[in-house]
């Protein structure tokens, strides 16, 4: 029935981006692994609901639907507020910290309308995506107000620049897949 079809190709993207593969097509994946989950279980309940597994290849197939719903499960699940967080941060009343992040969009030349809206906005630290070594000459201004940061400026659209009031304990860099 079609409804395996779609059982393989869901079973397929859950496990794609385990690939040591950058481009997009295998790394985008990784982006959507809560809805594809999503679709994942609607697949599994059409399954036992319509067509229920009677032949070998049929009950392979939902075994695996099953265990790529675990596995994409796991993967989300230390992202959402239902897992505990051993490392509770705790602060006084009224403590906050103000965050800003942007994906600049390396070929965006916008410099000064962006380093106008951290002026504007005076976060406590700011994380830049898409960054690259132009970013930073424009973004390095704010090094006296930002005394502590990690610039990572790279020519392939993944660069990416954290500049903060706060000391940064031990920042380290790990690239996912491979260097840069």
């Amino acid at each position: 029935m079609v409804i395996y079809y779609f059982a393989v190709f869901f079973i397929v993207i859950a496990l794609i981006p385990l690939l040591p593969i950058k481009h997009w097509l295998v790394r985008g994946w990784d982006y959507v692994r809560v809805q594809t989950t999503f679709l994942q279980v609607i697949v599994l309940v059409l399954i036992v609901l319509l067509a229920f597994p009677s032949v070998w290849w049929e009950t392979l197939t939902t075994g695996a639907l099953v265990a790529t719903i675990i596995f994409q499960v796991i993967i989300v699940l230390p992202y959402t507020s239902f897992y505990p967080n051993k490392d509770k941060i705790t602060t006084s009343k009224g403590a906050s910290f103000k965050l800003l992040t942007a994906n600049v969009f390396q070929d965006n030349s916008r410099y000064t309308d962006f380093c106008d809206l951290i002026k504007k906005h005076d976060p406590d630290a700011f994380l830049t995506m898409e960054s690259d070594d132009k970013w930073e000459r424009a973004l390095d201004r704010f090094t006296p107000e930002y005394p502590y940061s990690v610039k990572i400026p790279l020519d392939n659209y993944y660069g990416m620049h954290l500049y903060s009031k706060h000391e940064l304990v031990e920042p380290q860099v790990r690239y996912q897949v491979g260097d840069g």
